[in-house]
């Protein structure tokens, strides 16, 4: 009798973010887009929120009434 088997299936063993201080420009393009900031200083991942609505709005207005929008 001949016994065929089956290959395995692989798993892939989930991501790991990396410890402060050791962060790569690799480990930066693994991050998910997800509305939030992310920037890497020296090996350590900063993140910040996606700017207020009340924030983009007075930018905006901002924008418009010093004239750059006419340009």
């Amino acid at each position: 009798m001949v016994v065929q088997l089956k290959p395995q299936p692989t798993i892939e063993k989930a991501w790991t973010p990396p410890p402060q201080g050791e962060w790569t420009y690799a480990d930066f393009l693994r991050l998910e887009e997800d509305g939030w900031r992310y920037e890497v200083i020296q090996g350590d991942l900063h993140m910040s929120p996606p700017p207020s609505e009340q924030h983009q709005s007075i930018s905006a207005e901002l924008f418009y009434v010093s004239g750059f929008a006419t340009s």
